[in-house]
């Protein structure tokens, strides 16, 4: 157990620094871009606001795409292709190596929604300027009676986040496992499986009327969905690549 652990790390470690090689550079890009369009929003200077905007749009869009090409590559060839052959040999379960791309994967998402969101406020605090304090002073008596449940709001707003994104990773990985059943056509069943489980899941769930519902019940339950989602996703990747899984 001891071992496997180790182990386990190692392969999350191992991901985390492919693709930090990658994100870390675009990230602080990303964060320097935002803090010098920040303070051209604070002295006024309207003359370069296009230029900028559109620049931190491309890094954004880069962002986003290195982290859907991470998800997907990451685990195709890891434990599809090739790689595949080395990775089965260690001593860990298939569960804990899909599990740890899940994580790493996870980790490295979670990253690029953390620098989406400071860039975000460096830009409302630049045009805010000098009013920034007086304006969260003013917010923060206005909504005082409401801390206690903007908080808890808060914090089930970040635990769905975190859960719907790591549903949508085991999403890509079950569908992944699925097509390469089909060895010559695993791309193009690859991307068909991915509808069809969101067909499935979506009208698994369509009887569910959450406007019907009040807190807590409505989030309970879109939390235990989404577990369940990731749950199933979970199954049929793990089935795969235990029983069905042909590297060849």
């Amino acid at each position: 157990m001891g071992e496997g652990n180790k182990m386990f790390g190692k392969l999350i470690k191992y991901d985390l620094k492919s693709m930090a090689k990658t994100m870390i550079p675009l990230w602080i890009s990303v964060l320097i871009l935002g803090g010098v369009f920040s303070i051209q929003i604070f002295i006024k200077r309207p003359d370069v606001f296009n230029i900028f905007i559109v620049i931190l749009f491309a890094l954004f869009t880069a962002i986003f795409v290195m982290n859907v090409i991470f998800v997907i590559q990451r685990f195709w060839h890891g434990l599809l292709k090739e790689e595949g052959y080395l990775m089965f040999t260690l001593p860990v379960s298939e569960r804990m190596l899909i599990i740890s791309k899940a994580v790493s994967a996870l980790m490295i998402s979670i990253g690029s929604m953390v620098v989406y969101l400071l860039v975000a406020y460096m830009i409302v605090r630049g045009a805010v300027g000098s009013d920034w304090n007086e304006m969260v002073n003013r917010m923060m008596q206005e909504f005082e009676p409401e801390i206690s449940v903007m908080v808890q709001w808060g914090a089930y707003g970040i635990a769905l986040s975190i859960l719907e994104l790591l549903a949508t990773i085991y999403h890509a990985y079950a569908a992944m496992a699925i097509g390469h059943l089909s060895n010559r056509y695993a791309l193009p069943c690859a991307f068909v499986a991915y509808i069809g489980l969101s067909m499935v899941m979506g009208f698994a769930t369509s009887w569910i009327d959450y406007f019907s519902m009040e807190y807590p019940v409505e989030g309970m339950i879109l939390l235990l969905i989404t577990v369940c989602e990731i749950l199933v996703y979970h199954i049929v990747t793990e089935v795969i690549l235990t029983k069905k899984l042909n590297l060849e």
